[in-house]
């Protein structure tokens, strides 16, 4: 090896590490933003009892923290890799028919990700290790269901996907698009923050990635995202009003139709398109797994990684 060469590689992983850095500053945004934020409510008279005794406090008080937070971190994010909008949001137009099979797409990956949550569940049923998760109560009446759809469901969809496929997702893009997804869906399955959720996030997380990259549109991840979102809140809500027998049939037909449709709708897609996943590499000193490596090992990322874990620890303990 020259020195020219040696002298690329170098500064190539020293621009990945940067990157890695500016990234982390982002996706630490939210869990720094948390933090300040029980900080200051403790010192708010009364606030304490009122989160613990009603759920629409409760609900509210998280959503503030979603919006502020991720869209915080996605604006600090661009701001630091010198990100436009349009590169982030919509770069060019998706037509309705590659919409719609996407979608479907991804609603049959959100069913093979639930899957791997309840195997991996199953596998360590009863132990320590049993995945463990959150979950929010639902306010009471009409009003609250509908609140509580919207801010469960809507609002993830978009503050996140803002984040992690809009944010991080370009700001890695240009070490390469398997790059960018890679990255993105490692972040936004550790973002979760507890074992039952991170491994269907993951699987969703490549998904997501790949209709970025496909169409170079955030909101097509939106739309899956939501879609998966919506339907969770809906048998959330309206699960226990449903007889076992029939819940039970209604979760067998909608997992049978759910992956018939979104095979049917990938041959299509493939067929329909050329070059699906096919993304052109510019060329690099090193790659693109060193690529990889030095975004997610960039120092300041293992603060990220560090919360994170307190977190699924404090879930298993909590839980």
């Amino acid at each position: 090896m020259d020195n020219r060469q040696f002298l690329a590689q170098y500064y190539e992983k020293k621009a990945a590490r940067r990157t890695g850095f500016n990234i982390a500053i982002g996706v630490l945004t939210v869990p720094v933003l948390a933090l300040l934020a029980q900080i200051i409510t403790i010192y708010i008279p009364g606030f304490l009892n009122l989160y613990r005794n009603d759920s629409m406090v409760r609900l509210m008080y998280s959503t503030v923290i979603t919006v502020v937070g991720f869209i915080l971190g996605g604006t600090v994010l661009n701001a630091l890799e010198r990100t436009k909008a349009n590169e982030v949001l919509v770069k060019k137009e998706t037509s309705a028919k590659n919409a719609v099979l996407l979608l479907f797409m991804g609603l049959a990956v959100c069913t093979v990700g639930n899957m791997a949550s309840n195997i991996l569940s199953n596998a360590f049923k009863n132990t320590i290790f049993e995945p463990k998760g959150v979950s929010m109560d639902i306010p009471g009446g009409i009003s609250g269901r509908i609140v509580y759809i919207i801010c469960s469901a809507a609002i993830p969809a978009l503050t996140e996907e803002f984040l992690y496929r809009g944010a991080v997702f370009t700001a890695a893009k240009k070490f390469s698009k398997n790059a960018a997804i890679i990255v993105s869906s490692v972040l936004f399955a550790l973002m979760h923050g507890n074992l039952s959720q991170i491994p269907f996030a993951f699987i969703v997380g490549l998904f997501l990635g790949f209709a970025v990259a496909e169409t170079e549109n955030i909101f097509i991840a939106v739309l899956i995202h939501f879609t998966n979102n919506f339907i969770s809140c809906f048998f959330a809500v309206y699960e226990n009003q449903i007889p076992d027998y029939l819940l039970n049939i209604i979760n067998i037909s909608m997992f049978i139709l759910t992956i018939a449709a979104g095979l049917i709708c990938a041959a299509i897609y493939f067929k329909s398109n050329k070059n699906v996943a096919e993304y052109k590499d510019t060329p690099h000193s090193i790659s693109q797994n060193q690529r990889i490596k030095s975004i997610l090992l960039s120092p300041l990322m293992f603060v990220f990684y560090a919360y994170e874990a307190y977190s699924i620890i404090l879930c298993q303990i909590m839980y």
